[in-house]
């Protein structure tokens, strides 16, 4: 014991109590955990102290620790290190005292050795990361430990932080905070080597540096066999991806370029099938292709890991269009001219879409088809009916069977009607041109404006005509309405419209009538009178004229004047008043004798016996000739000129109409009305001719001139010079 006594004022002096600066053994910082007592190397009265209460003990009375730091000094002298204390050399300063005298102390400064804990950060190799999604791998650090025990990666105290990375250029990678490892979706497939270092936060300074291996592994391609929905052959189309079911990580596929799709690296389609597998999967089914499944072999790789492929065979199905052949009436042919229907496949579809007949491939062509027997149809290769001229109209059942150029086996099978109808029959009312009903005749057709199927009729028995079939007519009127349609009408028919019904039928359909109330029209004949001047007739004896008639036309020929048909009658005249002129019903006009010579007006009415309101009035002259007055030259007997005398009548051979005049004041006389004789003749020519000589005239032939008229026509006179013979007186012997 190393003491030391001394004795000072108190009798009795206190032990020497020394306390020695102490360097801990290490304390483990990570947990923390107790020192040995500082106290270890100290002494009392030369002696190890014993810490404690009891006497001859020390006690520690005061101590100082790092502020911060945590630490305790205990009791016991020992210190206590808290968990989480940073390693480093801590100075603790503490006083121990004597029990026995607690004046009697010794204050020191020690050590406190905190050590830090062992790090180690471990190569590691992680399961694998599937490259296409990306993800975050298991911490590298998961084999790492911290003072023997695995790391916690964190920023609180025991933790370990991961201060500095290293990743393969350009492969995305990062190493998180955590430890983990992010890699990026569509990462390629491999080992990476990535180095980090390990950095405890109690001592950023204790660290670990390791290079872990990263497995970034490739996704399950699985190519799945497909059978594609059907795609319609007839118009073509796209199918759907042959890839639809195909996975890529479990998930369908992306078809593409970009990172995370695949592509379609090769495919093989059936020879001349016109396939063509595009590159998004899709499969092009050319217009036109037969129905069929068609197997399509092809391969799928990832993009982002070009030999990661699948390899499979599909069915590409190919379906025949719906062909539906429908009823159809078709738009009526008239059966009178015939003629093509509309085609009996004008709502038939293929696909939906009206069809096409013909040759070409999407086509359809009529394979077979029956037409009623003795109808004479026939369905043409377009689909059309051909309807014969002359058909009788119905409807006619055909039954045809269209099927498809592309698949001559989808076929559809129908029962259409064709309709054939019959011509619109049309009976005209029609006003015939007049028939001159004097002679009769026979009209125009009645049926002239007539018509079937718009066209003039033709009246007959063939096919196409048309025929009547019924008729009236007035009763008794004569009319008679003929096969052809003409109307006869017999001879001396009144004038007037003759309302005839008739009937037509068309010959083909003998049902399809049409009757129509027509008018004949019977014209009366022109009547035409005609101004005459008769023939003259001579005034003195009078007598009859030609008819005045003679030039006056019926119809354009001669009247005939009389009572029968087709005469005409005299149904009024007018002659000059006074005249005894008289019209007779013969046309002829009376002349009484002695009528003066003049022109007279005779007007007169023809009418018609047939048609007594068809008349003509004329003026026509009636010439009244004067008769011939012819003054004969006379020589008279003589007259003995001594006693004188009278002549003979000097118009002893004076004629008036031929016949030996008559000379005095009556009608049909004559007068002389002038004379003259030989200048002092003392001759007198008597009214009545003869000649007065008188006496002692002498002898000679005395030229005597006179003039005789007629009475009836004072102007009707004729002038002559005869010869008075005058004797000598006989002288006696």
């Amino acid at each position: 014991m190393n003491c030391s006594t001394i004795s000072s004022t108190v009798v009795v002096s206190a032990p020497a109590i020394v306390a020695v600066t102490d360097t801990t053994p290490s304390v483990n910082g990570l947990p923390g955990g107790t020192t040995t007592a500082l106290t270890g190397n100290d002494t009392l009265n030369g002696s190890p102290v014993v810490v404690g209460t009891a006497a001859g003990n020390v006690q520690i009375t005061s101590s100082t620790v790092p502020v911060g730091s945590g630490l305790v000094v205990n009791a016991d002298g020992t210190v206590t290190v808290p968990a989480n204390t940073p390693s480093g050399n801590y100075a603790v300063s503490y006083t121990i005292c004597e029990v026995n005298n607690p004046l009697n102390c010794s204050t020191i400064s020690s050590t406190v050795v905190v050590s830090a804990p062992a790090i180690v950060a471990v190569t590691d190799t992680t399961p694998s990361v599937n490259g296409l999604p990306g993800g975050t791998t298991t911490a590298l650090t998961g084999n790492d430990t911290l003072n023997g025990s695995p790391v916690v990666v964190g920023t609180a105290a025991g933790n370990v932080q991961i201060t500095s990375s290293t990743v393969p250029v350009g492969s995305g990678l990062v190493v998180n905070a955590d430890g983990t490892v992010t890699v990026p979706a569509n990462t390629p497939s491999g080992n990476y080597a990535v180095s980090y270092t390990i950095c405890e936060v109690n001592n950023p300074l204790n660290c670990s540096t390791i290079s872990s291996t990263v497995v970034v592994s490739a996704p399950a391609i699985v190519a799945v066999t497909e059978t594609t929905p059907s795609v319609n052959g007839l118009p073509g189309g796209t199918t759907t991806a042959l890839t639809g079911n195909d996975t890529l990580n479990g998930s369908p596929v992306v078809v593409g370029t970009a990172a995370g799709n695949v592509q379609i690296t090769s495919s093989t389609v059936p020879v001349g099938s016109g396939l063509v597998v595009n590159a998004d999967g899709t499969v092009t089914v050319p217009a036109n292709t037969p129905s069929g499944n068609y197997a399509v072999s092809y391969t799928i790789c990832e993009v982002n890991n070009p030999l990661n492929c699948s390899t499979i065979s599909s069915t590409v199905v190919v379906s025949a269009p719906a062909i539906v052949a429908v009823t159809d009436t078709t738009p009526s042919v008239n059966g009178l001219p015939g003629g093509t229907t509309t085609a009996l496949t004008g709502n038939d579809t293929l696909n939906g879409s009206p069809v096409v007949v013909g040759t070409a491939a999407g086509n359809v062509q009529i394979t077979s088809s029956t037409v009623p027997v003795g109808s004479g149809l026939v369905v043409n290769a377009d689909g059309t009916v051909t309807v014969p001229a002359n058909t009788p109209s119905g409807n006619y059942a055909v039954s045809y069977t269209i099927c498809e150029v592309n698949n001559p086996l989808n076929c559809s099978t129908i029962s259409s009607t064709v309709v054939v109808s019959a011509p619109a029959i049309v009976a005209v009312t029609d006003t015939t041109p007049s028939v001159n009903g004097l002679p009769g005749g026979t009209t125009t057709a009645l049926t002239g404006n007539d018509t079937l199927n718009g066209s003039p009729v033709v009246v007959g028995t063939a096919a196409g005509n048309v025929q009547i079939t019924s008729s009236t007519v007035p009763v008794g009127s004569g009319l008679v309405v003929n096969a052809d349609g003409t109307v006869t009408v017999p001879a001396n028919t009144p004038s007037g419209n003759y309302a005839v019904s008739y009937t037509i039928c068309e010959v083909n359909n003998p049902l399809n009538c049409s009757t129509i109330s027509s008018t004949v029209v019977v014209s009366a004949p022109a009547i035409v009178a005609v101004t005459e001047t008769t023939p003259s007739v001579n005034g003195l004896p009078g007598g009859t004229t030609t008819a005045l008639t003679g030039n006056d036309t019926l119809n354009g020929s001669p009247v005939v004047v009389g009572t029968a048909a087709g005469n005409v009658q005299i149904t009024s005249s007018t002659v000059p008043v006074g005249s005894g002129l008289v019209v007779n019903a013969d046309g002829t006009v009376t002349v009484p004798a002695n009528t003066p010579s003049g022109n007279y007006a005779v007007s007169y009415t023809i009418c018609e016996v047939n048609n007594p309101l068809n008349c003509s009035t004329i003026s026509s002259t009636v010439v009244v000739s004067a008769p011939a007055i012819v003054a004969v030259t006379d020589t008279t007997p003589s007259v003995n000129g001594l006693p004188g005398g009278t002549t003979t009548a000097l118009t002893g051979n004076d004629t008036l109409n031929g016949s030996p005049v008559v000379v005095g004041t009556a009608a049909g006389n004559v007068q002389i009305t002038s004379s003259t004789v030989p200048v002092g003749s003392g001759l007198v020519v008597n009214a009545d001719g003869t000649v007065t000589v008188p006496a002692n005239t002498p002898s000679g032939n005395y030229a005597v001139s006179y003039t005789i008229c007629e009475v009836n026509n004072p102007l009707n006179c004729s002038t002559i010079s005869s010869t008075v013979v005058v004797s000598a007186r006989r002288l006696l012997r």
